[in-house]
């Protein structure tokens, strides 16, 4: 069972040979290594074409900066495995991450009605059900290292079957993959990217995108509790930066509209409440005139905030309607007494 591991590369000359000695050393015995130099102006370049004469396993592709959705695109229309997974070049795995998993995924196998696509699948009995392979399986992290919000995302070995809608939403929402919507910690079955590809327009917010488009293709979702994606804390990224919130509350909506969620409804009390800080964020880093906010005024217990800001912030929208909460927050010198 082939792997493509897939690594975009743009200014990442201090981190980029960390990044690469983790993937080569988990020991696959079918691996390939695809290296996308995103027309970076440092020393990543040379460094990518060293590393493919060093290992037979990396291919590395040079283009012009496109972005790391331009970037993975690139990589996918080439990808070999049956699976594909995608690593930063700031980040890195820990050691016996990767062959775990992918001894996992060739052991556990799923059962589900027929389905009109798909590898690795057989018939059974009277050709209504098939014994095939997980689509998407979720796998440890260790979040934001080296700063004030490290923290490790764990899970228990589990495989859901998401074959209908209301599981596929129940994912998002009940199990919140919504706060942890990364490509970076998870194992795609490659053949659920035919007809879908990253977003190349989107600065901040195409995994979220992306996967709400293949979860709505796949029919299981796997989590497992060994190995570790370890992704350092960058100050220079544009992950961290609230200038981006506007496109993130349009990812989340891209992506409830893509699951056909309800975000008014009682079951997306708290991704709304999460989506309301996307929608503060917008209206106070708004380039030009702030427009008006997205998001509408719901009914949220008071009992659902989980801290005091979350109670002040429910309370606000109560009385101001989210365009007046936007402007207090905007308005205030200190806005972290309300916000976030």
């Amino acid at each position: 069972m082939k792997l493509s591991v897939i690594i975009p590369v743009y200014k990442a000359e201090h981190t980029l040979d960390r990044c690469i000695e983790s993937v080569l050393s988990q020991n696959v015995p079918d691996m390939e290594v695809i290296l996308i130099d995103d027309g970076s102006p440092d020393k990543c370049p040379e460094s990518c074409d060293r590393w493919a004469l060093k290992d037979k396993r990396i291919k590395v592709i040079h283009k012009q900066n496109g972005g790391p959705g331009s970037a993975r695109n690139m990589a996918l229309d080439i990808a070999q495995g049956t699976y594909v997974t995608f690593i930063d070049s700031d980040d890195a795995l820990a050691e016996n991450t990767l062959l775990p998993i992918i001894e996992y995924l060739q052991r556990e196998k799923v059962t589900f009605p027929l389905a009109p696509w798909g590898e690795g699948v057989r018939r059974t009995g009277e050709g209504l059900q098939v014994r095939g392979l997980i689509d998407i399986l979720e796998y440890p992290a260790h979040l934001y290292i080296g700063s004030p919000k490290e923290r490790k995302l764990t899970f228990e070995n589990a495989i859901f079957d998401i074959s209908g809608q209301e599981a596929k939403q129940s994912l998002w929402l009940d199990n919140k993959l919504y706060t942890h919507c990364y490509s970076c910690n998870k194992v795609f079955r490659r053949s659920l990217f035919d007809g879908i590809r990253y977003s190349e327009t989107v600065t901040l917010g195409e995994d979220i995108r992306l996967i709400s488009q293949l979860l709505k293709k796949a029919r299981n979702y796997a989590t497992i509790d060994t190995g570790m994606y370890l992704y350092y804390f960058n100050g220079e990224s544009i992950s961290g930066s609230l200038k981006f919130a506007d496109e993130l509350l349009s990812s989340h909506l891209y992506a409830v509209e893509q699951l056909d969620i309800d975000i008014y409804s009682k079951a997306s009390r708290y991704l709304y409440l999460t989506m309301l800080n996307f929608q503060i964020d917008a209206y106070r880093f708004a380039k030009t005139t702030p427009a008006e906010p997205i998001l509408k005024k719901t009914s949220i217990p008071l009992n659902c905030a989980r801290n005091r800001k979350e109670l002040i912030k429910i309370l606000l929208m109560r009385i101001l309607g989210v365009k007046g909460l936007c402007r207090l927050s905007s308005s205030v010198d200190n806005p972290s007494i309300i916000h976030r």
